[in-house]
Order: structure tokens, then C-alpha cells, then sequence
């Protein structure tokens, strides 16, 4: 699981991110920029999982501010 010999092929790639797979290593990599990191597959579910549940929870401030101004409205 170095990375080192890996033969990577490209699953996805987005404006930040890519994810290439190594069949030798059973690794997928993803790489932001500069940084890559390795995960096994198991653990990039979680990653997403995880990652999909934060944002599904997470408000833009922006967003969170006209919903407050919108209810102070209502209760005047």
C-alpha cells in the first residue's frame, strides 16, 4: 500500500478532487492539489457516508440569517 508502484486507473475526477483505483494494492487514491490519500475501499464509504451526513446537516450562514429574518418577520 505504498503508492510507489501503483498502476492507477481514473474512477472520477471534479474541479477539486480526483479518485484513481490500484487493482495490485486494492487502494483507492484521492487526491486534492498536492495531497493524495489512500483508503481502503470500506473506509471511503465511510468517509462518504460521513461526509454526506455533515452536509446534510450543515447550513450556509447566509441561509440560516434569512431564515431567522424571514421568521422575525412572521412573529411581528
Amino acid at each position: 500500500m505504498s503508492g510507489q508502484n501503483c498502476v492507477r486507473h481514473l474512477l472520477a475526477q471534479g474541479v477539486v478532487a480526483q479518485v484513481e483505483y490500484c487493482a495490485d494494492c486494492g487502494v483507492l487514491h484521492v487526491s486534492m492539489e498536492s495531497i493524495t490519500v489512500r483508503f481502503r475501499p470500506t473506509a471511503l464509504r465511510d468517509l462518504r457516508d460521513t461526509l454526506s451526513a455533515a452536509l446534510a446537516s450543515f447550513r450556509e450562514p447566509a441561509a440560516a440569517e434569512a431564515d431567522c429574518a424571514q421568521s422575525q418577520k412572521t412573529l411581528q
